[in-house]
């Protein structure tokens, strides 16, 4: 786990305490109870979209994932109501559109893992309670506006982007802009903190917007 300083750093959004941005995010509603399983990893980083996420969207929770000695409770996972589904390209995962949609009428509970693509890939087999979870994937995800990482390979897309694209799906399109509203404000920030996106761009840090 990357080393956190709460004299420095944001407690909610984990950003250097200079360029929190927890104020400037949108408050959103949403029908869909939404679980995010994060690696224990990716818990605290600056750079993680989870906390935006559960900061975003309400009736979202964070279960922290891979804790020594602390196994995730099935009680816990599945106490939102509604049809669970995992939302992660698996191998046996159906295409979330809207004929799905029409076929599998709701309410759902969206659960998503979150942390490297390998670990994501690996909560599901490690999560025996997972198993019995319907899968789905976005049909058509389009390419990442997630630049503070780099994918390597097309068609993956940062946890924030993957809950915002799901929930368009599944209630609209005003749920999804404004994530992906609140994911640019991150992006934007968290850029102004990096030394290589300064030095790409150094009027970037002064042309920030404040909290």
């Amino acid at each position: 786990m990357s080393r956190f300083d709460p004299a420095t750093r944001c407690i909610h959004c984990h950003a250097p305490l200079p360029l929190c941005y927890c104020a400037l995010l949108p408050h959103i509603d949403s029908a869909t109870p939404v679980t995010l399983i994060v690696h224990r990893n990716e818990l605290l980083r600056s750079t993680a979209t989870a906390s935006t996420t559960r900061l975003c969207l309400a009736g979202s929770r964070i279960l922290p994932y891979g804790q020594r000695d602390v196994a995730l409770d099935p009680a816990d996972l599945f106490a939102p109501p509604g049809r669970a589904l995992y939302l992660f390209p698996e191998p046996d995962a159906e295409i979330l559109d809207t004929a799905w949609v029409a076929a599998n009428p709701g309410p759902w509970h969206l659960i998503v893992p979150d942390g490297s693509w390998g670990q994501a890939v690996r909560i599901r087999r490690r999560i025996s309670a997972l198993s019995r979870v319907q899968a789905v994937c976005l049909a058509t995800p389009g390419p990442s506006r997630y630049e503070l990482r780099t994918a390597r390979a097309p068609g993956r897309l940062c946890t924030l982007e993957a809950v915002a694209h799901a929930l368009g799906v599944l209630e609209g399109p005003a749920v999804r802009d404004g994530l992906l509203a609140a994911l640019a404000l991150q992006v934007e920030r968290m850029k102004g903190s990096r030394p290589r996106f300064r030095q790409n761009d150094p009027e970037h840090e002064s042309s920030l917007p404040h909290s």
